[in-house]
């Protein structure tokens, strides 16, 4: 066997070659190597990673990475490596790592990051090595024709204004990077997602709970989530049988460049004195002096905003000179505090240059904006600082609270307001941030310190800025004896004992999670009275603030904003909205809480035609309309704007300003007087909207949309010359393409109509509209889930399961949910568990309405066999079958859990099961579509009706059953019995497996 040192030699070799193909050559740091090694050979991660900014802490996703590359190679018999590697305990490594930041722009930072490295693995023929043992570690061995290709890694963005990417929760073997606000993380880890619908928050919890480790970067502005985090571990582990037994839970990492104090005695990895002498560059970035020139001593705002802008004039001018020679092109870099500032300064400061002759622009980065646009503003930027920059890019950025850690910059010299030790450290790694200069400036400008009030330091305390003046004071001095702010200058004066001072706490308490509260929680599909909210109140579900916010009076909402062309019928708009879910790229965030306010009012006033997209409603009522459009809103609407919902805009609306002289780069500004462009077709992935007016001509596009508007309204399946039809329609719909990010739907063999519509003005002319996608496959829609064939018409999904010859869905949902149970270390009779749950999970199926339905309208006539799913022409056509069969509200799974207590009776196999393992199985059926996870809204007489073949007369068994189940409290009792054997999140992870094979079995058509 190899030794322990030989292992974690072997894995650094390979770490290094890993990091030097993803990143051109680039070598790790001393630290990086530790880091990576601490996780090998203890299975889990450290408890807190400090390290100075500019420092390489992004390193963690190439770590992650690499290490579960590692762990699928290893598991492999037949490689090198499962003998070199079998004394580590890799297979403790969590499949998921979490990202979570408090700033907005540095959580899409973090996912272009990760998702540039996993293009590089897919793509990459010399990563083809680490590609296969991901692809190795994700590998389900279940038996089945494996049609469907995942990914093998996913990479995920959890922010409010985001469009929410799913594919992570129905792969939960697969290696994933999650980049989250704290917000996003921690309403998921609580089982209440922002965003995500009632039926899908368990699935996440469980999934976030176990398997997965939690590096909170910036942790100072992130201290009530980390405890909530720390807390889930100590919950399930008093549980009767905790699943930590089998699968690692939660694992906390705190990352900060500003640690406050020591604190409690924690693992660590941190940067060395004996890293700077072999990390040369390293050492240049860190130790390369940064003098900061203080001058708070301006009687009045004006007075300080005029200084600013007279040292960057100066600043420029030296630069323009020349004085930087071929170490780059000197951009100044200015900080303010706040975007009316900015705006001020960027006004005066444009008008002072241009009287000196600089013909070079100033950059503003000070407003939201969409990651679309964001990409054109960061190209601009580096262009700014490249050796070989053009005379026209920027001599000067300006920016808010937005460039201290949101943006990779470096800037000879920095302008910036007064704020927060904090807030001065990470500004000050943004001043010659490669090591490329001798030195870095920094000059800080605020008023004078009897002008120091809470209306003159807003938005921070003027406490904490009166700190961070004592704090400069006591930093180690430059040569010139200026306090000095490089990285390594901070540490050493903490090390000293000067430990950067942390912002005021804007909470007394932080709060501890309890069991309780987990238990209130974990109730996630019933609207309980602890949940009720009454009118006025600004209160959530719970109230998540108190267990994630470090500041309870901060309301400043994750809520996004989109601009689109829309049908001017509201009833049209809606139905294109619900088929065309905001997507990540074009969304603008609301900043805080006053704009959200701003924009409801403008809303209200009913000038602006407006829409609401709140993906945690049920399907087909997640668009609301607003504004001028409210004339059609339902009832239900409690007229709040909430954390994860979007504000659609019509095109047409102005509340923006240009940030380029071409207009193609806006922000979103309430009080602005420019229009945004729609750019969802060039953000979408695999779907596209075309719309076409009848009186703009050209018959061909005209017969193609009336043809495939005739096909789709007919009831029953397309023969194949129809589907041909339909598919050379939507080619000729789709040619004119060009906006189009990807160029494949007009070469595509197969295109699918997702919604074709139309609307009629006044004189009768037709304008269509109509959503195409490159797949069928909706993995996202409940009802899909639940009825839906991936594949064509013509094939028949048959439901299979306990004693019928014929093999299906539940044949391989049990064969894949065993699969899964194995892979994450289960063990034998867990693993049976559930594989017996995947085997009855659809079993309700049955139901004689519900095989109507499946059949189309078609009543089953002699020995029909069962079928799974179908798939629809008309998803109008299915919705009032549901009404008219009494289905709307019907559960299956609830069905199939008294079908499977039956068989407890009657099968020789079930009967010997004990007690215990059978209540777990009854639960997972019985929540494997997300409901029923404290009560099920409906009892025996609703779910067991004569029409579906069950009454009292044609059932007795099953009947008595379903009143001891659902009528009796034997339900209820169960639930209670299976969360205090196996922890809340515990049994959640179990339920998220089954859901998982059952997803991905019905993507595949299996």
């Amino acid at each position: 066997m190899v030794e322990v040192t030989q292992a974690l030699a072997f894995m650094e070799q390979q770490y290094a070659q890993f990091v030097a193909l993803a990143h051109d050559g680039r070598t790790p740091y001393r630290w990086q190597f530790r880091l990576m090694r601490y996780v090998a050979q203890e299975g889990r991660w450290p408890d807190r990673i400090s390290v100075p900014t500019a420092s390489g802490k992004t390193s963690v996703i190439d770590i992650h990475v690499f290490l579960n590359a590692m762990v699928g190679l290893a598991e492999d018999e037949s490689r090198k490596e499962h003998e070199i590697l079998s004394c580590l305990p890799l297979r403790l490594i969590p499949r998921r790592l979490a990202l979570t930041v408090n700033r907005r722009s540095l959580v899409d930072d973090q996912f272009d990051e990760a998702d540039e490295l996993c293009g590089k693995i897919h793509t990459s023929e010399s990563m083809i090595h680490y590609k296969e043992g991901l692809k190795l570690r994700a590998g389900v061995h279940d038996g089945l024709p494996h049609t469907d290709k995942p990914s093998v890694m996913n990479v995920v963005e959890l922010r409010g204004g985001l469009a929410y990417q799913r594919d992570w929760r129905y792969y939960p073997q697969t290696c994933a990077v999650i980049c989250a606000t704290p917000d996003m993380f921690g309403s998921r880890l609580l089982f209440r997602g922002y965003g995500t619908s009632r039926t899908m928050r368990s699935m996440e919890a469980g999934l976030l709970a176990y398997d997965t480790v939690l590096v909170a970067d910036e942790a100072h502005l992130s201290r009530q989530l980390l405890e909530t985090a720390q807390q889930v571990d100590r919950i399930e582990s008093m549980a009767d049988y905790p699943l930590s037994e089998y699968v690692s839970p939660l694992q906390v990492v705190e990352t900060t460049a500003t640690p406050a104090s020591e604190g409690a005695k924690r693992t660590s990895v941190e940067i060395e004195q004996e890293d700077l002498t072999v990390d040369t560059s390293l050492a240049d970035r860190l130790c390369k002096p940064k003098s900061v020139v203080l001058d708070c001593t301006s009687a009045t705002e004006k007075e300080e905003i005029q200084k600013i802008v007279d040292i960057c004039v100066g600043m420029i001018q030296n630069q323009e000179s020349g004085e930087y020679g071929e170490t780059g092109n000197g951009v100044v870099g200015c900080i303010v505090n706040t975007v009316k500032k900015a705006k001020q300064v960027a006004k005066e400061l444009s008008t002072q240059l241009k009287k000196a002759g600089i013909s070079r622009p100033v950059a503003s980065y000070i407003g939201p904006m969409r990651a679309y646009d964001k990409k054109k503003i960061l190209t601009a930027m580096r262009d700014a600082m490249s050796l070989d920059a053009s005379p026209e890019s920027p001599c000067c950025i300006i920016g808010t609270q937005t460039l201290e850690v949101g943006v990779d910059v470096d800037f000879t010299t920095l302008i910036t307001e007064l704020a927060p030790a904090s807030a001065l450290v990470q500004r000050a790694g943004r001043v010659n941030r490669r090591g490329l200069n001798p030195q870095g400036d920094m000059y800080v400008f605020g008023v004078e310190g009897k002008r120091l009030t809470a209306k003159t330091a807003a938005p921070y305390d003027e406490r904490d800025l009166d700190k961070a003046l004592a704090w400069l004071e006591k930093l180690p001095r430059t040569d010139s004896e200026l306090p000095n702010m490089s990285a390594w200058s901070v540490r050493q004066s903490i090390l000293q004992g000067n430990y950067v001072p942390a912002e005021k706490p804007r909470r007394l308490l932080f709060q501890r999670l309890e069991p309780w509260d987990a238990e209130n929680l974990s109730s996630t599909d019933e609207q309980l009275s602890a949940d009720l909210r009454l009118p006025g109140l600004q209160q959530g579900s719970a109230d998540l603030n108190l267990w994630l916010r470090d500041d309870l009076a901060d309301d400043s909402p994750d809520i996004g904003v989109v601009v689109r062309d829309l049908p001017q019928d509201t009833n049209v708009a809606i139905a294109l909205l619900e088929e065309t879910e905001p997507e990540n790229e074009e969304l603008f965030p609301l900043r805080n809480q006053e704009q959200a306010a701003k924009l409801k009012a403008s809303l209200e006033g009913g000038a602006i035609r407006a829409f609401l997209y709140r993906a945690s409603n049920e399907e087909g009522q997640r668009v609301l309309p607003l504004g001028a459009a409210d004339a059609n809103r339902p009832d239900s609407y409690d007229g709040r704007i909430k954390t994860g919902d979007v504000i659609v805009l019509d095109a047409s609306v102005k509340m923006f300003t240009e940030l380029s002289s071409e207009g193609e780069v806006v922000m979103l500004d309430l009080d602005g007087k420019s229009m945004a462009k729609d750019v969802y077709n060039a953000c979408a992935l695999g779907k596209m909207v075309r719309y076409y007016k009848e009186a703009d001509g050209h018959d061909g596009i005209k017969t193609a949309f009336t043809q495939a508007y005739a096909l789709v309204n007919n009831i029953g399946d397309f023969t194949a010359e129809q589907q041909e039809q339909m598919n050379r329609d939507l080619q000729l719909i789709c040619t004119p393409a060009s906006e189009m990010s990807s160029d494949s739907f007009a070469d595509a063999n197969t295109l699918v109509l997702n919604r074709i519509m139309y609307e009629e003005d006044e004189t009768g002319c037709k304008t269509w509209w109509v959503v195409v996608s490159l797949h069928a496959s909706n993995s996202g829609s409940e009802s899909d889930q639940e009825i839906l064939s991936a594949k064509a018409k013509e094939y028949e999904l048959l439901l299979g399961g306990p004693h019928r010859q014929e093999e299906g869905h539940q044949d391989h949902v049990a064969a894949r949910a065993e699969a899964l149970a194995r892979m994450v270390g289960f063990d034998d009779d867990m693993v049976e568990n559930l594989r017996i749950a995947g085997e009855y999970h659809d079993e309700g199926k049955i139901d004689a309405r519900f095989q109507t339905l499946l059949y189309q309208g078609r009543k089953p006539q002699g020995q029909r066999k069962f079928r799974a799913k179908s798939r629809f022409s008309s998803r109008a056509w299915e919705q009032q079958f549901r009404n008219q069969c009494q289905l709307r509200g019907w559960r299956h799974e609830q069905r199939s859990v008294a079908e499977f207590v039956l068989a407890c009776e009657t099968e020789t196999e079930l009967r010997q099961l004990p007690e215990y393992r059978r209540q777990l199985i009854e639960r997972l059926i019985g929540t494997s579509h997300g409901h029923g996870r404290s009560t099920f809204e409906h009892g025996t007489d609703y779910l067991l009706p004569e029409s579906g073949g069950a009454s009292r007369a044609q059932a007795p068994a099953l009947n008595n059953i379903a009143d001891d189940l659902f009528e009796s409290g034997g339900w209820e009792a169960l639930i209670d019995r299976t969360n205090q054997r196996y922890g809340f999140w515990g049994v959640s992870y179990m339920e998220a497996l089954l859901r998982a094979a059952d997803i991905t079995c019905s993507k595949e058509g299996l």
